[in-house]
């Protein structure tokens, strides 16, 4: 169980003895006035309702199960007469619900409200990727944003595999190059982004990738094929990405991407 308010509590038939009962035996423990948590709680909701908030925003996302950038602050969204103790911690126009986490949706129109429109875009795509939102509704979403955030959310696409990726190619969208998410190739499987006709672009979504060796198998039958691969670490898509971008850059600006795969001769 995790945060609990006291009327939950009572709708799943806890009496105060069984409360009383529960808290001696250190199955609850009591986090701010009306409400217990259970052994499964969040430390982040922990945080956010001793701050009289609730947890959501990016956090709200991420224990959703989405992906979201590394953040190491909780996003608490508290309401209009509370006191705003930390950047992180947003105003909620609207009041706060009966549980200790947003639902995923008002922690997505939070993102986009708080945030900048990339993050918006990596976890509206995450969200619809891990079929947690339907196609429609995030483009619901979009169109509730500001003219400003629109103009980079125009670039959804639900078949991001991670936000690595979505930030990836939104760069070479807003630079026009011809990219294709996820494109299968026979062989290889599917790759996260094809760029012009032969230049796979593979981004790792995880700060410690370790699945070397299946990656050397695909990189290695891509090459059989006549495709050529960069292969992007989390660190240098969230860490350097400047340096990134601009080695990118002159990688396409060779031009090579456009020339069609030419696969390997026979032996």
């Amino acid at each position: 169980m995790g945060a609990v308010s006291t009327s939950h509590l009572s709708s799943l038939g806890f009496t105060p003895d069984r409360i009383r009962a529960a808290l001696a035996d250190g199955r609850l423990r009591k986090v701010s006035r009306g409400w217990y948590a259970g052994p499964e709680t969040h430390a982040w909701e922990l945080e956010a309702l001793a701050g009289g908030g609730r947890v959501g925003c990016l956090s709200g996302c991420q224990l959703h199960g989405l992906w979201t950038p590394q953040h190491a602050e909780p996003h608490v969204i508290i309401g209009r007469g509370s006191a705003c103790l930390r950047t992180s911690w947003h105003r909620s126009p609207l009041g706060l619900p009966r549980t200790a986490l947003f639902p995923l949706t008002e922690c997505l129109t939070q993102v986009i409200r708080h945030h900048t429109p990339e993050e918006a875009l990596m976890v509206l795509e995450s969200a619809v990727q891990k079929a947690l939102l339907s196609d429609d509704d995030a483009h619901a979403l979009i169109r509730e944003a500001s003219v400003h955030k629109r103009r980079t959310l125009q670039f959804f696409d639900g078949r991001a595999g991670s936000g690595s990726e979505t930030r990836v190619r939104l760069f070479l969208q807003q630079h026009r190059f011809n990219v294709r998410p996820q494109q299968k190739i026979a062989g290889v499987g599917a790759v996260d982004l094809l760029v012009g006709k032969s230049l796979i672009i593979e981004c790792d979504s995880a700060a410690h990738h370790t699945d070397h060796r299946e990656d050397r198998r695909r990189d290695l039958a891509a090459r059989e094929l006549g495709y050529s691969t960069v292969r992007l670490s989390y660190s240098q898509i969230h860490r350097t990405w400047s340096k990134t971008q601009a080695k990118v850059l002159r990688i396409l600006r060779t031009g090579k991407h456009l020339a069609p795969p030419s696969p390997l001769p026979e032996q």
